[in-house]
């Protein structure tokens, strides 16, 4: 484990005492830095992974605004797929037999689908309740390892992380991470509504919001518009319909969140300082990021 069990402890107390998540989630949190720790550690010999999504956009993020992720999104530029994927994941659980953990990654019954390959990793939670998910029954909590196959625009470098457990904690982990004009391009194109299957979640108006509202993600916006460029050309689509699909996403959340929606899929992932009052301020915080993405791209 990353940290001594009398270190996890106070980790995972000061994280909910302070920023306001619950205990569950804080210790959620320990054991997704733990799982990118030890990946750190044994990496691919044959092509290289990354970090991105919700979780790297809350490691460039500053301590006080990072909301909770769930999950753990990698992304490799190779056709190959679930071969490949499972071989690493062997060498990956062999390193942390040799460590002695008791907690390793299972391929999630159904995976592979599409080009995204699920592994689970489950712990014996000490706080975090356990999580319901079909065979997973009785299993006890995880976190989910999501391999992003095929990636077509790959843009990454190696950062020292900066999740809070590694901030509370003192842990120098160092991991591939997707630039933040990587993450920015990501995020707009996750928030196209139904075209080409992307999602409709609020988190992604969240992170979007934060990013655009930081100094040194809105510094990487050319490089994010060159990646949705690029995504465009090789789907047959065009930058500026793209946009304009997210934002009509985005004023759809808006518009059809609901109060027991804002407070189990937005405020319960949100630090203390940071939820939201009322629908209202809902409203007005989507029509404030439609206005720095119209302004950015």
């Amino acid at each position: 484990m990353i940290f001594k069990e009398d270190t996890c402890r106070e980790v995972i107390e000061r994280i909910s005492s302070e920023q306001g998540f619950g205990p569950g989630q804080a210790e959620h949190m320990v054991w997704i830095l733990d799982t990118l720790d030890v990946m750190g550690e044994v990496p691919p010999e044959d092509f290289e992974v990354f970090l991105k999504g919700g979780t790297c956009v809350q490691n460039y993020l500053p301590s006080n605004v990072q909301r909770f992720s769930k999950d753990i999104d990698l992304s490799l530029p190779v056709q190959e797929g679930f071969d490949v994927v499972e071989s690493y994941v062997e060498e990956l659980n062999s390193h942390l037999k040799e460590r002695s953990y008791s907690s390793f990654l299972e391929a999630r019954p159904g995976s592979p689908g599409g080009d995204v390959i699920c592994f689970d990793r489950f712990f014996d939670p000490e706080y975090a309740e356990e999580r319901y998910f079909g065979l997973h029954e009785g299993k006890g909590a995880w976190i989910t390892v999501e391999f992003h196959v095929a990636e077509i625009t790959p843009s990454f470098k190696k950062s020292k992380l900066s999740l809070l457990p590694a901030l509370y904690g003192d842990i120098d982990v160092k991991f591939n991470c997707a630039t933040r004009g990587k993450l920015l391009s990501d995020k707009i194109i996750a928030s196209m509504g139904p075209y080409h299957e992307a999602r409709e979640e609020a988190k992604d108006v969240l992170d979007l919001n934060a990013m655009l509202n930081n100094d040194q993600f809105r510094r990487r916006a050319l490089e994010a518009k060159s990646l949705i460029g690029d995504y465009a050309s090789k789907t047959g689509d065009k930058r500026r319909k793209m946009v304009k699909r997210s934002v009509h996403t985005i004023k759809n959340l808006g518009e059809e969140m609901t109060d027991e929606r804002l407070a189990t899929h937005v405020n319960a992932i949100l630090p203390r300082d940071y939820r939201f009052e009322d629908l209202d301020s809902w409203v007005k915080f989507c029509d404030e990021t439609i206005g720095l993405l119209e302004s950015s791209f």
